[in-house]
Protein backbone atom coordinates (compact mmCIF):
# COMPACT_ATOMS: atom_id res chain seq x y z
CA UNK A 1 0.00 0.00 0.00
CA UNK A 2 1.57 3.41 -0.99
CA UNK A 3 2.27 5.71 1.43
CA UNK A 4 0.20 8.50 1.70
CA UNK A 5 1.68 11.83 2.91
CA UNK A 6 -0.12 14.49 0.74
CA UNK A 7 -3.88 14.21 2.57
CA UNK A 8 -4.49 16.79 5.50
CA UNK A 9 -5.85 13.86 7.41
CA UNK A 10 -2.54 11.85 7.26
CA UNK A 11 -0.27 14.38 8.62
CA UNK A 12 -2.76 15.74 11.56
CA UNK A 13 -2.67 12.05 12.56
CA UNK A 14 1.35 12.05 11.97
CA UNK A 15 1.46 14.76 14.19
CA UNK A 16 -0.93 13.55 16.96
CA UNK A 17 0.45 10.40 17.49
CA UNK A 18 4.31 12.44 17.34
CA UNK A 19 2.58 14.81 20.34
CA UNK A 20 1.65 11.27 21.69
CA UNK A 21 4.51 10.13 21.57
CA UNK A 22 6.46 13.02 23.04
CA UNK A 23 4.42 13.07 26.38
CA UNK A 24 4.69 9.26 26.95
CA UNK A 25 8.51 9.24 26.76
CA UNK A 26 8.12 12.02 29.11
CA UNK A 27 6.57 9.93 31.87
CA UNK A 28 8.64 6.92 30.91
CA UNK A 29 11.59 8.47 31.39
CA UNK A 30 10.39 9.35 34.63
CA UNK A 31 9.17 6.19 35.95
CA UNK A 32 12.25 4.96 34.95
CA UNK A 33 14.02 7.14 36.49
CA UNK A 34 11.75 6.20 39.69
CA UNK A 35 13.22 2.66 39.23
CA UNK A 36 16.73 3.67 39.54
CA UNK A 37 16.30 5.71 42.80
CA UNK A 38 15.16 2.78 44.19
CA UNK A 39 17.99 0.11 43.60
CA UNK A 40 20.73 2.28 43.84
CA UNK A 41 22.59 4.59 46.74
CA UNK A 42 20.80 4.79 50.31
CA UNK A 43 18.06 2.09 49.28
CA UNK A 44 20.32 -0.86 47.96
CA UNK A 45 22.50 -0.38 51.25
CA UNK A 46 19.45 -0.56 52.85
CA UNK A 47 18.61 -3.79 51.08
CA UNK A 48 22.50 -5.20 51.37
CA UNK A 49 23.07 -4.49 54.89
CA UNK A 50 19.67 -6.34 55.25
CA UNK A 51 20.64 -9.18 53.72
CA UNK A 52 24.31 -9.05 55.31
CA UNK A 53 26.57 -8.18 52.75
CA UNK A 54 29.71 -5.82 53.52
CA UNK A 55 30.20 -2.68 52.10
CA UNK A 56 32.91 -2.99 49.65
CA UNK A 57 30.83 -5.91 48.18
CA UNK A 58 27.71 -3.37 48.01
CA UNK A 59 30.33 -1.04 46.58
CA UNK A 60 30.45 -3.99 43.25
CA UNK A 61 26.84 -3.94 43.02
CA UNK A 62 26.45 -0.12 43.45
CA UNK A 63 29.23 -0.04 40.26
CA UNK A 64 26.97 -2.54 38.12
CA UNK A 65 25.27 0.21 36.60
CA UNK A 66 28.82 1.14 35.28
CA UNK A 67 29.69 -2.34 34.08
CA UNK A 68 25.77 -2.78 32.36
CA UNK A 69 27.02 0.50 30.13
CA UNK A 70 29.25 -2.09 28.58
CA UNK A 71 26.34 -3.82 27.04
CA UNK A 72 24.90 -0.97 25.15
CA UNK A 73 27.16 -2.32 22.06
CA UNK A 74 24.77 -5.46 21.66
CA UNK A 75 22.28 -2.82 20.57
CA UNK A 76 23.60 -2.21 17.45
CA UNK A 77 22.63 -5.96 17.43
CA UNK A 78 19.33 -4.90 17.75
CA UNK A 79 16.66 -5.68 14.95
CA UNK A 80 12.73 -6.87 14.86
CA UNK A 81 9.66 -5.48 16.06
CA UNK A 82 11.84 -2.65 18.41
CA UNK A 83 8.48 -1.70 20.62
CA UNK A 84 7.98 -5.76 21.45
CA UNK A 85 11.81 -6.37 21.97
CA UNK A 86 11.65 -3.04 24.16
CA UNK A 87 8.96 -3.83 26.03
CA UNK A 88 9.93 -7.37 27.03
CA UNK A 89 13.75 -6.30 28.03
CA UNK A 90 12.39 -3.82 30.37
CA UNK A 91 9.58 -6.00 31.85
CA UNK A 92 12.29 -8.83 32.78
CA UNK A 93 14.84 -6.01 33.78
CA UNK A 94 12.32 -3.89 36.56
CA UNK A 95 10.79 -7.35 37.34
CA UNK A 96 14.50 -8.34 38.59
CA UNK A 97 14.76 -5.11 40.28
CA UNK A 98 11.21 -5.49 42.07
CA UNK A 99 12.48 -9.17 43.14
CA UNK A 100 15.39 -7.29 44.90
CA UNK A 101 13.18 -6.02 47.59
CA UNK A 102 12.31 -9.75 48.84
CA UNK A 103 15.31 -11.25 47.96
CA UNK A 104 16.31 -10.48 52.08
CA UNK A 105 12.62 -12.90 53.48
CA UNK A 106 13.54 -16.05 50.85
CA UNK A 107 14.06 -19.00 53.13
CA UNK A 108 17.77 -19.49 52.05
CA UNK A 109 21.62 -19.15 53.34
CA UNK A 110 23.01 -15.77 53.46
CA UNK A 111 25.02 -16.69 50.86
CA UNK A 112 22.69 -17.73 48.74
CA UNK A 113 20.62 -14.87 48.96
CA UNK A 114 23.46 -12.85 47.70
CA UNK A 115 24.33 -15.12 44.83
CA UNK A 116 20.82 -14.39 44.03
CA UNK A 117 20.67 -10.69 44.52
CA UNK A 118 23.63 -9.99 42.88
CA UNK A 119 22.15 -11.78 39.52
CA UNK A 120 19.09 -9.93 39.59
CA UNK A 121 21.22 -6.55 39.74
CA UNK A 122 23.48 -7.93 36.67
CA UNK A 123 20.47 -9.13 34.77
CA UNK A 124 18.29 -5.86 35.56
CA UNK A 125 21.56 -3.41 34.41
CA UNK A 126 22.65 -5.52 31.51
CA UNK A 127 18.96 -5.79 29.97
CA UNK A 128 18.29 -1.97 30.86
CA UNK A 129 21.05 -1.06 29.07
CA UNK A 130 20.76 -3.29 25.94
CA UNK A 131 16.67 -1.75 25.61
CA UNK A 132 17.44 1.69 26.16
CA UNK A 133 19.65 2.96 22.67
CA UNK A 134 16.88 1.50 20.63
CA UNK A 135 14.06 3.05 23.34
CA UNK A 136 15.83 6.06 22.38
CA UNK A 137 15.80 6.55 18.89
CA UNK A 138 12.31 5.08 18.71
CA UNK A 139 11.09 7.90 21.04
CA UNK A 140 13.30 10.95 19.49
CA UNK A 141 11.59 10.56 16.19
CA UNK A 142 9.11 12.03 17.18
CA UNK A 143 10.97 14.74 18.40
CA UNK A 144 11.41 17.79 15.27
CA UNK A 145 15.15 17.99 15.28
CA UNK A 146 15.32 21.81 16.07
CA UNK A 147 13.34 21.49 19.51
CA UNK A 148 15.44 18.09 20.49
CA UNK A 149 17.50 20.47 23.39
CA UNK A 150 14.15 21.62 24.85
CA UNK A 151 12.36 18.58 24.56
CA UNK A 152 15.18 16.91 26.52
CA UNK A 153 16.11 19.53 28.68
CA UNK A 154 12.28 19.71 29.88
CA UNK A 155 11.99 15.52 30.03
CA UNK A 156 15.10 15.31 32.73
CA UNK A 157 13.70 18.61 35.00
CA UNK A 158 10.14 16.24 34.77
CA UNK A 159 12.49 13.33 36.31
CA UNK A 160 14.42 15.12 38.67
CA UNK A 161 11.50 16.95 40.31
CA UNK A 162 8.94 14.07 40.30
CA UNK A 163 12.04 11.99 41.09
CA UNK A 164 12.76 13.99 44.14
CA UNK A 165 9.25 13.28 45.53
CA UNK A 166 9.63 9.54 45.07
CA UNK A 167 12.43 9.65 46.96
CA UNK A 168 11.20 11.36 49.70
CA UNK A 169 7.92 9.00 49.71
CA UNK A 170 10.39 5.84 49.12
CA UNK A 171 12.29 7.45 52.45
CA UNK A 172 8.94 8.78 54.96
CA UNK A 173 8.16 4.79 54.12
CA UNK A 174 11.29 3.19 55.01
CA UNK A 175 12.04 4.92 58.06
CA UNK A 176 8.59 4.55 58.86
CA UNK A 177 8.31 0.74 59.14
CA UNK A 178 11.30 0.77 60.83
CA UNK A 179 10.72 2.85 63.78
CA UNK A 180 8.00 0.43 64.30
CA UNK A 181 10.17 -2.86 63.96
CA UNK A 182 8.82 -3.62 60.86
CA UNK A 183 11.63 -3.46 58.34
CA UNK A 184 9.77 -6.70 56.36
CA UNK A 185 6.71 -3.93 55.75
CA UNK A 186 9.06 -1.73 54.38
CA UNK A 187 10.26 -4.03 51.77
CA UNK A 188 7.42 -5.23 50.73
CA UNK A 189 5.74 -1.94 49.88
CA UNK A 190 8.76 -0.76 48.54
CA UNK A 191 8.41 -4.00 45.87
CA UNK A 192 4.72 -3.16 45.50
CA UNK A 193 5.44 0.68 44.60
CA UNK A 194 7.96 -0.69 41.96
CA UNK A 195 5.41 -3.59 40.48
CA UNK A 196 2.81 -0.78 40.09
CA UNK A 197 5.43 1.35 38.18
CA UNK A 198 7.03 -1.33 36.24
CA UNK A 199 3.49 -2.15 34.80
CA UNK A 200 2.69 1.53 34.28
CA UNK A 201 6.35 1.54 32.64
CA UNK A 202 5.58 -1.22 29.88
CA UNK A 203 1.98 0.67 29.33
CA UNK A 204 3.99 4.08 28.06
CA UNK A 205 5.75 1.83 25.13
CA UNK A 206 3.37 -0.52 24.31
CA UNK A 207 0.71 2.54 23.64
CA UNK A 208 3.69 4.79 22.28
CA UNK A 209 3.01 4.35 18.24
CA UNK A 210 5.52 3.60 14.88
CA UNK A 211 5.92 7.39 13.31
CA UNK A 212 8.32 8.49 10.47
CA UNK A 213 9.09 12.23 9.51
CA UNK A 214 6.60 13.31 6.77
CA UNK A 215 8.70 13.14 3.58
CA UNK A 216 7.45 16.20 1.66
CA UNK A 217 9.04 18.46 -0.78
CA UNK A 218 9.24 21.45 1.66
CA UNK A 219 11.28 19.10 4.71
CA UNK A 220 13.23 17.15 1.92
CA UNK A 221 14.94 20.34 0.41
CA UNK A 222 15.48 22.00 4.24
CA UNK A 223 17.10 19.00 5.34
CA UNK A 224 19.12 18.58 1.84
CA UNK A 225 18.68 14.72 1.95
CA UNK A 226 16.65 14.67 -1.66
CA UNK A 227 15.40 17.44 -3.80
CA UNK A 228 12.16 18.94 -4.28
CA UNK A 229 11.13 17.12 -7.29
CA UNK A 230 12.93 13.70 -6.12
CA UNK A 231 10.76 13.67 -3.01
CA UNK A 232 7.19 14.10 -4.98
CA UNK A 233 8.06 11.87 -7.38
CA UNK A 234 9.37 9.01 -5.24
CA UNK A 235 6.00 9.46 -2.48
CA UNK A 236 3.82 6.78 -4.52
CA UNK A 237 6.33 4.20 -3.87
CA UNK A 238 7.96 5.23 -0.64
CA UNK A 239 7.24 1.78 1.31
CA UNK A 240 4.01 1.99 4.72
CA UNK A 241 5.18 1.17 8.01
CA UNK A 242 2.40 -0.95 9.85
CA UNK A 243 1.70 -0.96 13.70
CA UNK A 244 4.90 -3.49 13.78
CA UNK A 245 7.25 -0.80 12.51
CA UNK A 246 9.33 -3.61 10.77
CA UNK A 247 8.73 -2.30 7.47
CA UNK A 248 11.78 -0.83 5.99
CA UNK A 249 13.71 -0.31 8.72
CA UNK A 250 16.77 2.10 8.09
CA UNK A 251 19.70 3.28 10.44
CA UNK A 252 19.45 5.84 12.32
CA UNK A 253 22.95 7.04 10.73
CA UNK A 254 21.88 6.73 7.28
CA UNK A 255 18.90 8.88 7.95
CA UNK A 256 21.12 11.48 9.34
CA UNK A 257 23.69 11.92 6.06
CA UNK A 258 23.39 15.30 5.39
CA UNK A 259 23.61 16.55 1.93
CA UNK A 260 22.67 12.87 0.56
CA UNK A 261 19.72 12.01 -2.04
CA UNK A 262 18.05 8.89 -1.54
CA UNK A 263 19.93 7.52 -4.35
CA UNK A 264 22.88 7.72 -2.86
CA UNK A 265 22.02 6.29 0.47
CA UNK A 266 20.55 2.81 -1.76
CA UNK A 267 23.48 2.91 -4.13
CA UNK A 268 25.28 -0.31 -4.26
CA UNK A 269 28.64 0.04 -4.51
CA UNK A 270 30.81 -1.32 -2.38
CA UNK A 271 32.23 1.37 -0.29
CA UNK A 272 28.69 2.80 0.51
CA UNK A 273 27.87 -0.98 1.86
CA UNK A 274 30.86 -0.55 4.10
CA UNK A 275 29.84 2.66 5.50
CA UNK A 276 26.36 1.18 6.11
CA UNK A 277 27.97 -1.99 7.83
CA UNK A 278 28.38 -2.00 11.56
CA UNK A 279 31.86 -3.92 11.28
CA UNK A 280 33.28 -1.06 8.88
CA UNK A 281 31.70 1.95 11.45
CA UNK A 282 33.44 0.09 14.08
CA UNK A 283 36.78 -0.18 12.45
CA UNK A 284 36.64 3.62 11.40
CA UNK A 285 35.96 4.59 14.79
CA UNK A 286 38.62 2.60 16.75
CA UNK A 287 40.80 4.26 14.24
CA UNK A 288 39.66 8.18 15.14
CA UNK A 289 42.39 9.64 16.95
CA UNK A 290 40.25 12.14 18.39
CA UNK A 291 37.49 9.32 19.65
CA UNK A 292 40.27 7.96 21.57
CA UNK A 293 41.40 11.00 23.23
CA UNK A 294 37.71 11.43 23.71
CA UNK A 295 37.15 8.18 25.38
CA UNK A 296 40.41 8.51 27.43
CA UNK A 297 38.65 11.41 28.69
CA UNK A 298 35.42 9.71 29.82
CA UNK A 299 37.66 6.60 30.86
CA UNK A 300 39.32 9.09 33.52
CA UNK A 301 35.66 10.21 34.76
CA UNK A 302 34.13 6.88 35.60
CA UNK A 303 37.45 6.57 37.47
CA UNK A 304 36.62 9.44 39.71
CA UNK A 305 33.15 8.52 40.08
CA UNK A 306 33.50 4.55 40.64
CA UNK A 307 36.23 5.56 43.48
CA UNK A 308 33.91 7.39 45.35
CA UNK A 309 29.91 6.94 44.77
CA UNK A 310 29.74 2.82 45.25
CA UNK A 311 30.77 3.27 49.11
CA UNK A 312 29.05 6.25 50.06
CA UNK A 313 25.59 4.66 49.96
CA UNK A 314 26.60 2.49 53.51
CA UNK A 315 28.42 5.19 54.52
CA UNK A 316 25.44 7.34 54.47
CA UNK A 317 23.40 4.82 56.30
CA UNK A 318 26.08 3.35 58.70
CA UNK A 319 28.97 5.50 59.78
CA UNK A 320 27.48 9.13 59.24
CA UNK A 321 23.77 7.46 60.65
CA UNK A 322 21.47 9.59 57.96
CA UNK A 323 17.78 8.70 57.98
CA UNK A 324 16.39 7.81 54.91
CA UNK A 325 14.07 11.05 55.22
CA UNK A 326 17.31 13.43 54.99
CA UNK A 327 18.36 11.22 52.56
CA UNK A 328 15.47 11.96 50.09
CA UNK A 329 15.71 15.36 51.45
CA UNK A 330 19.15 15.62 50.07
CA UNK A 331 17.88 14.19 47.02
CA UNK A 332 15.15 16.92 46.50
CA UNK A 333 18.11 20.02 47.60
CA UNK A 334 20.31 17.79 44.51
CA UNK A 335 17.38 18.12 42.14
CA UNK A 336 16.84 21.75 42.49
CA UNK A 337 20.43 22.68 42.30
CA UNK A 338 21.43 20.40 39.40
CA UNK A 339 18.28 21.61 37.60
CA UNK A 340 19.06 25.43 37.95
CA UNK A 341 22.78 24.65 36.42
CA UNK A 342 21.84 22.81 33.55
CA UNK A 343 21.04 25.89 31.34
CA UNK A 344 23.72 27.89 32.65
CA UNK A 345 26.20 24.77 31.91
CA UNK A 346 24.42 24.43 28.44
CA UNK A 347 24.79 27.97 27.22
CA UNK A 348 28.94 28.03 28.51
CA UNK A 349 29.44 24.95 26.42
CA UNK A 350 27.29 26.56 23.42
CA UNK A 351 29.85 29.50 23.64
CA UNK A 352 33.09 28.40 24.74
CA UNK A 353 32.76 24.18 23.77
CA UNK A 354 31.63 21.37 25.45
CA UNK A 355 35.22 20.68 26.58
CA UNK A 356 35.22 23.73 28.16
CA UNK A 357 31.93 23.26 29.91
CA UNK A 358 33.36 20.20 31.37
CA UNK A 359 36.31 21.56 32.80
CA UNK A 360 33.54 23.42 34.96
CA UNK A 361 31.92 20.45 36.12
CA UNK A 362 35.33 18.75 36.71
CA UNK A 363 36.42 21.85 38.99
CA UNK A 364 32.82 21.38 40.85
CA UNK A 365 33.56 17.58 41.14
CA UNK A 366 37.53 18.33 42.68
CA UNK A 367 35.69 21.06 45.54
CA UNK A 368 33.57 17.94 46.20
CA UNK A 369 35.90 15.60 46.67
CA UNK A 370 38.28 18.07 48.31
CA UNK A 371 35.18 18.43 51.37
CA UNK A 372 34.48 14.65 51.15
CA UNK A 373 38.14 14.16 52.26
CA UNK A 374 37.27 15.33 55.79
CA UNK A 375 33.86 13.57 55.78
CA UNK A 376 33.32 12.17 58.91
CA UNK A 377 30.52 11.25 61.63
CA UNK A 378 30.74 14.15 63.63
CA UNK A 379 30.68 16.78 60.70
CA UNK A 380 28.87 13.95 58.24
CA UNK A 381 25.44 16.41 58.13
CA UNK A 382 27.56 19.59 57.01
CA UNK A 383 30.16 17.84 54.91
CA UNK A 384 28.02 15.60 52.78
CA UNK A 385 26.00 18.05 52.39
CA UNK A 386 28.20 20.55 50.80
CA UNK A 387 29.46 17.86 49.05
CA UNK A 388 26.28 16.65 47.48
CA UNK A 389 25.43 20.10 46.09
CA UNK A 390 28.77 20.40 44.45
CA UNK A 391 28.57 17.36 43.56
CA UNK A 392 25.06 18.20 41.53
CA UNK A 393 26.60 21.18 39.98
CA UNK A 394 29.28 18.78 38.35
CA UNK A 395 26.14 16.31 37.01
CA UNK A 396 24.57 19.41 35.45
CA UNK A 397 26.64 19.02 32.49
CA UNK A 398 28.06 15.58 32.31
CA UNK A 399 25.86 13.48 30.32
CA UNK A 400 25.49 16.40 27.78
CA UNK A 401 29.09 17.25 27.77
CA UNK A 402 30.35 13.41 27.40
CA UNK A 403 27.52 13.40 24.48
CA UNK A 404 28.26 16.36 22.65
CA UNK A 405 32.21 15.63 22.81
CA UNK A 406 31.10 12.16 20.60
CA UNK A 407 29.71 15.08 18.21
CA UNK A 408 32.24 17.55 18.11
CA UNK A 409 34.76 15.39 17.64
CA UNK A 410 33.72 12.25 15.77
CA UNK A 411 32.08 11.86 12.18
CA UNK A 412 29.03 11.71 11.22
CA UNK A 413 29.08 8.31 10.18
CA UNK A 414 31.01 6.54 13.26
CA UNK A 415 28.90 8.56 15.69
CA UNK A 416 26.47 5.66 16.54
CA UNK A 417 29.39 3.00 16.96
CA UNK A 418 31.57 5.87 18.69
CA UNK A 419 28.67 6.04 21.48
CA UNK A 420 28.68 2.34 22.06
CA UNK A 421 32.99 2.39 22.26
CA UNK A 422 32.34 5.46 24.77
CA UNK A 423 29.65 3.56 26.63
CA UNK A 424 31.56 0.24 26.79
CA UNK A 425 35.33 1.83 27.74
CA UNK A 426 34.00 4.08 30.26
CA UNK A 427 31.54 1.39 31.73
CA UNK A 428 34.17 -1.15 32.38
CA UNK A 429 36.42 1.46 33.74
CA UNK A 430 33.93 2.02 36.32
CA UNK A 431 33.44 -1.40 37.46
CA UNK A 432 36.96 -2.08 37.04
CA UNK A 433 37.62 0.96 39.51
CA UNK A 434 35.68 -0.60 42.32
CA UNK A 435 36.14 -3.64 41.60
CA UNK A 436 40.25 -2.67 42.58
CA UNK A 437 39.29 -0.47 45.45
CA UNK A 438 36.77 -2.95 47.16
CA UNK A 439 39.74 -5.13 48.86
CA UNK A 440 40.99 -1.52 50.27
CA UNK A 441 37.59 -0.40 52.06
CA UNK A 442 37.43 -3.91 53.77
CA UNK A 443 40.62 -3.80 54.85
CA UNK A 444 40.63 -0.92 56.15
CA UNK A 445 37.07 -1.58 57.80
CA UNK A 446 38.45 -4.76 59.30
CA UNK A 447 41.89 -3.14 60.67
CA UNK A 448 40.72 0.59 61.15
CA UNK A 449 43.23 3.06 59.58
CA UNK A 450 44.95 5.81 62.47
CA UNK A 451 46.75 8.78 61.39
CA UNK A 452 48.14 11.17 64.05
CA UNK A 453 46.08 9.87 66.30
CA UNK A 454 42.53 10.50 64.46
CA UNK A 455 40.56 7.48 63.10
CA UNK A 456 40.51 7.75 58.78
CA UNK A 457 37.34 5.90 57.55
CA UNK A 458 37.55 3.93 54.11
CA UNK A 459 35.22 6.32 52.58
CA UNK A 460 37.72 9.56 52.96
CA UNK A 461 40.77 7.44 51.46
CA UNK A 462 38.37 6.52 48.61
CA UNK A 463 37.58 9.91 48.57
CA UNK A 464 41.23 11.21 48.34
CA UNK A 465 42.33 8.93 45.54
CA UNK A 466 39.21 10.00 43.47
CA UNK A 467 40.41 13.59 44.14
CA UNK A 468 43.80 12.48 42.64
CA UNK A 469 41.96 11.03 39.61
CA UNK A 470 40.02 14.43 39.08
CA UNK A 471 43.43 16.15 39.39
CA UNK A 472 44.90 13.97 36.38
CA UNK A 473 41.19 14.11 34.40
CA UNK A 474 41.21 18.13 34.63
CA UNK A 475 44.94 18.57 33.67
CA UNK A 476 44.42 15.70 30.44
CA UNK A 477 41.16 17.64 29.40
CA UNK A 478 42.79 20.61 29.25
CA UNK A 479 46.45 20.39 28.29
CA UNK A 480 44.76 17.31 25.24
CA UNK A 481 40.72 17.62 24.39
CA UNK A 482 40.52 20.84 24.31
CA UNK A 483 43.28 21.39 21.77
CA UNK A 484 41.48 19.29 19.50
CA UNK A 485 39.95 21.13 16.28
CA UNK A 486 36.23 20.86 16.09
Amino acid sequence: MPLEINTDGGKMKARDDRKRNRILYIIEAALEYFVSIAVSGAYLACLTTAIGMSDALTGVLTSFVSLGCGFQILAVLFRGNVRRNVTILHLINETAFTLLYVTPFFPVSTTAKTVIFTVLMLVGFALNNVANPSKTDWFMQSVDKDKRGVFTATKEIVSLISGMLFSLLLGYVIDGFKAAGNETGAFVLCGAFLGVITAAHTLTIIFSKPVSAPVTAETAKAEGEVNADSAVANADIAPATDDSGAANEISAAACEVPNKNLSDINSGNSDKKEKASGRGAFRRALGDKNLVKVVITIVLWRMVQYSTVPFYGTYQIKELGFSMVFVSALAIVYALVRAVFERPIGRLADKKGFAASLNVCYLAELAALAVAVFMRPENGAITYSVYYVLFAICSAGISSGELNLIYDYVGENERVAALAIKATAGGLAGFLTTLALSPLVALIQARGLTIFGVTVYAQQVTSLIGLVFCVILIVYNTVVVKKIKR
